[in-house]
């Protein structure tokens, strides 16, 4: 294993320092346990892998906080948290998250999704290229081991997210559509690249509780509404928050 990630990372220690230029943006919501496996996960990578990448968790105002299960060793970890309890507050999150980020390349990704170390490798080598593209990844399930491309998941840079317009605040407080409004408008700016030798893992113990899947009708209609007239707010990051890590 070793002479494997040795291997990998021998280019990119020739070409580059060994410091971040990339973010893991992880929204958290009361899924504590979970993030406690995360941690333990990105703690086992190799030393050289660990000092590429940044960790960035947003906790999104959860009663169940990130600080309290989230104690850092060996990486770099910040944790922002949301000082109020914004129901579906996915797009919210995933602004400031991309707002307080430090490195120009940044993976939003979801809690229940496992990066493996090898994973991680295949995406340093893509922000090595920085081409202008927007990459989304193959995972497959722990238990059924199907697959699927979850759209959530998306390496791209912080310009290319902004220049999309980020994600649309108005969808906050119903769920459903974060994805697709953002790729909806995406789609014509940026080429999106579907990688399916890079593989990530989901774990249902991290989805998100106490969300409702079943009521899409509102952000569904709210959908068609800016579609046709081309209203998509830049009014973000609508609540107060801090750094508590």
């Amino acid at each position: 294993m070793r002479d494997f990630f040795s291997r990998l990372l021998g280019r990119s220690r020739r070409v580059v320092a060994l410091v971040p230029s990339l973010t893991f943006i992880v929204t958290y919501y009361n899924q504590g346990s979970m993030l406690s496996r995360l941690i333990d996960g990105w703690e086992s990578w190799p030393g050289d892998l660990k000092r590429r990448v940044r960790f960035l968790i947003v906790d999104d105002g959860a009663a169940v906080q990130a600080i309290d299960h989230a104690r850092p060793r060996t990486i770099d970890l910040a944790i922002y948290r949301v000082l109020e309890d914004k129901y579906c507050n996915i797009g919210g999150a995933r602004n400031l998250g991309t707002t307080v980020a430090e490195t120009e390349w940044i993976l939003h990704t979801d809690m229940d999704h496992v990066t493996p170390a090898e994973a991680a490798v295949g995406m340093l080598d893509l922000v090595e290229k920085n081409e202008r593209r927007i990459y989304k990844f193959i995972r497959r399930d722990r238990r059924t081991g199907k697959t699927k491309i979850h759209p959530g998941t998306m390496l791209l840079t912080r310009s290319m997210y902004w220049e999309v317009g980020g994600c649309d605040e108005d969808f906050v407080g119903n769920y459903g559509q974060t994805d697709i409004h953002f790729f909806y408008r995406a789609d014509r700016i940026v080429q999106t690249e579907f990688r399916e030798d890079i593989m990530l893992e989901f774990d249902e113990e991290g989805e998100a509780p106490t969300i409702d899947r079943s009521k899409l009708e509102p952000n569904a209609k709210l959908l068609e509404e800016k579609k046709a007239n081309g209203n998509w707010s830049k009014d973000f990051v609508r609540f107060e928050w801090q750094r508590v890590l």
